[in-house]
């Protein structure tokens, strides 16, 4: 009984916060079909890409975190950056798995706001969660 009860709340916590971000695409009744299974399409590939590249953020956050703030700071603070990231990448690829169909967040963007680990190496450290992206600018 108690493994049902988690299992609602954490549907009902995950649905609950799919609803704002299927808000801010107030036009996607009016998207054509085509843009609509490409939507669809490009949700889901970014998602399995992210589920099963989640675990290059590791080094990459060792490049990055060295390039901006030292080989010592890209040591010791790098792997566990990238773990955290990476976990966070992968989760958020199995969420644009799970949800390809829902047009969220704002039109079948992206989750984070590099799109992929490899998107953009020069950017510093960080996620923006439901980026202000169009599907203009995928």
């Amino acid at each position: 009984m108690d493994k049902v009860i988690i299992l609602f709340c954490a549907l009902f916590l995950s649905v609950s916060t799919m609803l704002p971000s299927a808000q801010a695409c107030q036009n996607w009744k009016e998207l054509s079909t085509d843009d609509v299974m490409l939507g669809m399409g490009t949700k889901f590939v970014r998602g399995i890409v992210n589920t099963a590249t989640g675990v290059l953020e590791i080094p990459r956050s060792i490049y990055v975190t060295s390039r901006d703030q030292g080989i010592g700071q890209g040591i010791f603070v790098g792997p566990f950056q990238g773990i955290l990231t990476g976990t966070l990448r992968t989760l958020a690829g199995v969420a644009e798995v799970a949800t390809f169909v829902v047009p969220a967040p704002r039109c079948y963007g992206p989750y984070l706001d590099r799109p992929l680990v490899w998107s953009d190496v020069n950017q510093q450290e960080g996620f923006l969660i439901f980026p202000n992206h169009s599907p203009q600018n995928q």
